[in-house]
């Protein structure tokens, strides 16, 4: 598969990636403090590690990526995940970075399952590599993990198919170009709101304390009087480049 990869900003088409994130993720995805804050400064700071992807003249996803300065071992990856790297990586500018981070690949939704994924995967670490880095971490948010909402993550890693290989899509696309699976960032992303914006972002009513189940989510949601707040966990791989 020939995909055509143009970094942010240099093509017109990248306005199609907002569409894209919107029938991507449930609605509440979008509303992450850390990554609202982040995210801006990350397009700005490092345009050459967010790429658009386009077969022919159809953009079919994308992928937002960052330098890491980061200096511990796989061990020492934290439970905040997602949330951790996107903000370290905007503290200030990392100059001939070593290490990086995969923050994200979007693709299309009309357009799984046709082998994009891999592409996408695969550009990430050769850019990063292009970029002088030997490692690339990435918190994964596995594809099918809301199916099993009240399973911790480590036991839904540990999930695999008759043939041996992974059991979750996503996970299995990582496997097969090289990841090494390293242990769940329980506290990736923080979702908070009130019972009145959650129903706005799940069409949920959610009433009385204690943990619920939303559509999309990966675990429960809890709710502690007016306030609704998601823990979502993810899974730290890590690409040698």
């Amino acid at each position: 598969m020939d995909l055509v990869f143009a970094a942010w900003g240099t093509h017109p088409l990248w306005k199609a990636t907002d569409a894209m994130v919107e029938r991507a993720y449930p609605a509440f995805m979008n509303h992450d403090a850390t990554a609202n804050r982040c995210f801006p400064l990350m397009y700005r700071m490092y345009p050459e590690w967010q790429q658009l992807a386009l077969d022919g003249d159809r953009p079919v996803g994308f992928f937002n990526s960052a330098p890491l300065p980061f200096t511990g071992s796989d061990a020492d990856l934290p439970q905040e995940g997602w949330d951790w790297a996107i903000d370290l990586a905007t503290r200030r500018t990392v100059v001939d970075p070593t290490l990086a981070c995969g923050i994200q690949i979007v693709i299309d939704p009309e357009l799984h399952g046709r082998g994009y994924a891999r592409s996408l995967v695969a550009q990430m670490k050769a850019n990063a590599a292009a970029m002088g880095c030997t490692r690339l971490y990435v918190p994964i948010r596995p594809t099918r993990k809301s199916e099993f909402p009240h399973e911790s993550m480590a036991d839904y890693a540990r999930r695999i198919r008759d043939d041996g290989q992974p059991f979750d899509p996503w996970l299995r696309v990582h496997v097969s170009l090289g990841a090494h699976v390293l242990h769940p960032c329980e506290r990736a992303m923080v979702i908070e709101g009130s019972i009145d914006e959650w129903k706005q972002w799940s069409g949920v009513s959610l009433s009385g304390d204690g943990r619920h189940i939303v559509t999309g989510a990966l675990g429960p949601v809890t709710v502690d009087g007016d306030r609704v707040t998601y823990v979502e966990p993810n899974l730290w791989l890590r690409h040698d480049l």
